[in-house]
């Protein structure tokens, strides 16, 4: 056979395979292959908290793979997921839709690194005794769509096993990537092991309805948490919403009905949206450093079973609210406050009403005076009632008109709160739950050089706006977050606000500016020291230092800066980790098990390396299901090219 004979048949073969893989790409949907499409920009509509795929939510039960849960196990209908031993593993990207009950299992996306993994849930009850009901290992992102009119159920049991331990699994719903929540369905979380969400990344929720009861946080998430356009209730034994690194609020609507403290992070911003709270603590902290940014006093720990370790960041901790409606309430509390921040308060919209009671060291609003905190007010209309004890009044940074106003008797639970101009016309008002002896206040309406009535009960004060930020009343309490009180008994020295009675010297063994101890007898120590609930100033707790936090009493936790993942990274017990800046992935990431050591480190999740054995349906890398749009265009354009040559060769070699 002639040469040219045979370049024809290879030039004709290798047209023909062009041409038939190109269809396979023109036709792919139709021959199986799924395209998860990459829409997912960080900004949409002008905000950088929430993506296209956050927001848009699609909740068609028509398309992408069908599963319907039967009990024990399933069936499905399409590729990417299988049933084992009693699970239901997610291999690859894409969208599954989800019906029916799984007593004793879960859910687990196993998928690529690169994957956008949509799960719609169309009316499921999924229960794991001793696991979360749906598990992230490993993807990029997870959608949970709540599809509309359906009603939907996660639930654990009270322990997980070792091996969902040592995986550092907390909650029902556990992710070790980024989650979103959305749709208009409802969803009922309960977290009878320890947190009703737990994610070790980000958390987005932008619709739905959902409602969490859990032993200790209703949310915990490593990194942010990003709330809108959904309905959320929450009944928790510790943080209703704790996050290590911030908070943000734009919408919706979120009913804190029990709880140790509502919101718990460094940063925490309310821009829009409607906000109850009724916690025994407080109600918003920003828990990070001093208003420097860095390690003035410590977080205050509770339920020591359950405490979780808190971060400290480098940037500013702060509270900012600037839209929206927010409610705190406390009637039981001795020793907390409505808005606690550890550096900074700004508000400049939305309408604030706080209530404590007038009993003991309950602050409205407390911030850090006593190292350079400001409260700043340059808008909003606030009410916010609580103890004359330890109350801070305004910076002289406001732009809007505010007071303190100390009492000299407190008022009863239950009774209206006026404040009226000159000429009878009430510009504030509020029916306050709790008792009360001092109130923080400002409204748009207030003018420089006016004055006002405030009336509640039998009393009746005046506040003469001869400033922005004025004190009104007694004498009683800090001002401006500075002034002395006297020694032994409410107040002491300039700068320090320790616990709950007798807050001098005596009882509770605080000394120096600064410290917060947390109950009697703890003998707390030294400046900018806030010990938790079990001594962590000197004895049993043991912690030392600035800026440091211990999880537990007992934990021995030393250093400044350090950021630990989930459990015991500290100095003691049986992950003892170590090291500045450190930031530990899942469980024990110190130095044992997980083994990460040293500064900026994050180590990957264990066991998630892609396999043939992992994945029936996949082998490492990236598969055909993981390419993006630009990749297919690519691809086309490149088959194209090859035809266009194969071609051009072929008609070169005829004419030659």
């Amino acid at each position: 056979m002639s040469s040219n004979k045979i370049m024809d048949k290879i030039c004709i073969a290798g047209i023909l395979i062009a041409v038939l893989l190109t269809l396979a790409f023109i036709q792919g949907r139709k021959l199986g292959i799924t395209v998860s499409s990459d829409e997912d920009a960080e900004y949409y509509e002008g905000t950088e908290y929430f993506t296209s795929n956050d927001l848009n939510a699609s909740e068609d039960t028509g398309s992408g793979v069908s599963i319907a849960l039967n009990g024990t196990g399933g069936r499905v209908k399409g590729n990417g997921a299988y049933f084992l031993d009693g699970d239901l593993v997610i291999s690859g990207g894409g969208r599954y839709v989800l019906s029916g009950e799984l007593t004793d299992g879960s859910i687990i996306v196993d998928a690529y690194s690169s994957s956008k993994v949509w799960l719609v849930l169309n009316g499921v009850d999924i229960r794991c005794e001793d696991d979360a009901a749906i598990k992230v290992s490993q993807a990029d992102k997870v959608f949970i769509t709540l599809v509309e009119g359906t009603e939907n159920i996660l639930s654990s049991g009270e322990e997980f096993s070792e091996e969902a331990q040592s995986d550092g699994a907390g909650g029902t719903v556990f992710s070790h990537d980024d989650l979103t929540i959305n749709g208009s369905g409802a969803l009922k979380i309960e977290g009878n092991y320890k947190h009703g969400i737990d994610a070790n990344d980000s958390l987005h929720i932008t619709g739905g309805e959902l409602e969490i009861t859990s032993e200790a946080d209703g949310i915990h998430v490593n990194d942010e948490f990003n709330f809108t356009g959904a309905s959320l209730t929450i009944k928790a034994g510790d943080d209703a919403v704790h996050s290590d690194e911030a908070i943000q609020v734009l919408g919706g609507v979120i009913r804190m009905e029990e709880c140790y403290e509502g919101f718990e992070a460094p940063a925490i911003s309310m821009l829009d949206g409607d906000v109850t709270v009724y916690p025994s603590d407080d109600g918003f902290n920003a828990n990070g450093g001093s208003a420097g940014g860095f390690g003035f006093g410590f977080g205050q720990d509770r339920k020591e079973e359950t405490a979780e370790p808190e971060a400290e960041e480098d940037g500013e901790t702060y509270i900012s609210i600037s839209g929206g409606n927010l409610t705190i309430v406390n009637s039981t509390a001795r020793d907390a406050d409505g808005l606690d921040s550890n550096g900074n308060i700004y508000i400049s919209g939305g309408v604030i009403r706080v209530s404590m009671t007038g009993s003991g060291g309950n602050c409205a609003i407390d911030y850090a005076s006593e190292s350079g905190g400001k409260l700043v007010v340059t808008g909003g209309e606030i009410i916010a009632c609580g103890s004359a004890s330890m109350a801070e009044g305004f910076s002289e940074e406001s732009t809007q008109c505010a007071a303190l106003v100390n009492l000299e008797e407190t008022v009863p639970e239950g009774e209206f709160l006026t404040v009226e101009d000159e000429d009878g016309n009430v510009i504030l008002s509020y029916e306050v739950p709790c008792s009360f002896n001092s109130v923080d206040l400002s409204s748009p309406s207030f003018i420089q050089g006016n004055t006002y009535i405030l009336k509640t009960g039998d009393v009746e004060e005046k506040i003469v706006f001869d400033g922005i930020a004025v004190s009104a009343g007694t004498s009683s309490g800090f001002g401006h977050g500075m002034g002395p009180e006297g020694m032994g008994g409410n107040g002491g020295f300039r700068g320090m606000q320790p616990g709950v009675s007798g807050n001098g010297m005596p009882e509770e063994g605080g000394f120096m500016g600064g410290m917060r101890p947390g109950n009697p007898g703890e003998e707390g120590f030294g400046g900018g020291m806030k010990p938790g609930v079990s001594g962590n100033g000197m004895p049993e707790g043991g912690g030392f230092g600035g800026g440091m936090r211990p999880e537990n009493p007992g934990e021995e936790g030393f250093g400044g800066g350090m950021k630990p993942g989930v459990s015991g990274n500290g100095t003691g017990r049986r992950h003892s980790g170590f090291g500045g800046g450190m930031k530990p992935g899942v469980s024990g990431n110190g130095m044992p098990e997980g083994g990460g050591f040293g500064g900026g480190m994050r180590p990957d999740d264990p066991g998630n390396i892609d396999s043939a054995d992992a994945s029936p349906a996949g082998f490492p890398g990236t598969s055909l299901m993981e390419l993006g749009p630009e990749v297919y265009k690519n691809l086309g354009i490149a088959l194209a090219a090859l035809i266009f040559g194969i071609l051009f060769a072929f008609t070169f070699k005829r004419r030659g």
